[in-house]
């Protein structure tokens, strides 16, 4: 795989756009890329796959500044009080998700959006095209439907989002990473939060402004970042035996490793779990 900077030149190649934005987004992109080189062991199918998962939020970065630069705007209007799911994982915390996103009266991200977030969708004409298209890394596999409730217009978290800035719980689930790991969890996702909300902000251009309600499990890891960037936000949380969570959540990442690694180590990933979630 290409280092970051070559990555990031990609990107704009690919888009015609140039500006990323803020930048410190490109520490965790370069701990990131460094620790897939020196420590994934990816085979052909994971080199493929994180190099894509790479260059789409790259080109995202891109989009999302051409947006703002046309319609800087956005920024003004209000995102009051979000409620934030900040369970442990594999607790039901989708399924709350699926079932408070029945009410009308709040606004939630949609598995579409969160892949690809530009344009608002308030701008699309006719038929959203992008509800026909997936970008999830095994959205048509068992394992990605096998463990959670899903559907294009099913609430997501908000690691996709979080991906932008390259600090997401998403890429130490797909590849064996200790020292991004070791590095994000000592980070500051002050920014990361940051730029959750410009987004928030896009998707929500032009439509009646409801409360966001958001949710993934890296959130209870980084409350105080979190509640610096949304000091109204409220907070929901699912629980179960922590010890079926760490074998269940270790037994979902040790499946999806074994689509990228002709080595997996589920000795790692168990290690990795309890480390990680003994955190939260």
């Amino acid at each position: 795989m290409e280092g970051y900077r070559e990555l990031m030149d990609i990107a704009r190649r690919d888009s015609g756009l140039d500006q990323f934005g803020e930048e410190s987004f490109r520490e965790g992109l370069e701990v990131l890329c460094a620790s897939l080189e020196a420590e994934a062991q990816l085979n052909a199918t994971g080199e493929h796959v994180l190099r894509d998962l790479i260059l789409r939020y790259l080109r995202q970065r891109l989009e999302v500044e051409h947006w703002y630069r046309l319609h800087p705007e956005t920024e003004e209007r209000p995102l009051e009080a979000p409620l934030f799911g900040v369970s442990l994982p594999r607790t039901g915390s989708t399924a709350l998700s699926f079932l408070l996103s029945s009410d009308p009266g709040i606004r939630y991200l949609r598995m579409w959006e969160a892949q690809q977030p530009y344009p608002p969708p308030s701008t699309v004409e006719g038929p959203e095209p992008r509800r026909g298209m997936t970008n999830s890394v095994l959205a048509d596999s068992d394992t990605a439907n096998r463990y959670v409730p899903s559907g294009i217009d099913g609430a997501y978290e908000c690691l996709d989002l979080m991906g932008l800035t390259f600090c997401s719980q998403m890429f130490l689930a797909y590849a064996k990473l200790p020292t991004y790991y070791h590095w994000l969890l000592e980070a500051d996702l002050t920014t990361t939060y940051a730029y959750e909300r410009r987004v928030l902000k896009m998707l929500q251009w032009g439509e009646e402004l409801h409360p966001w309600r958001l949710k993934t499990p890296m959130h209870i890891l980084y409350m105080d970042h979190l509640d610096a960037v949304f000091p109204d936000a409220r907070f929901v949380m699912t629980h179960r035996d922590p010890s079926h969570v760490i074998l269940s959540v270790a037994t979902i990442y040790d499946d999806l490793q074994r689509h990228f690694t002709d080595h997996p180590d589920p000795l790692y990933v168990g290690e990795l779990n309890a480390s990680m979630w003994s955190e939260g």
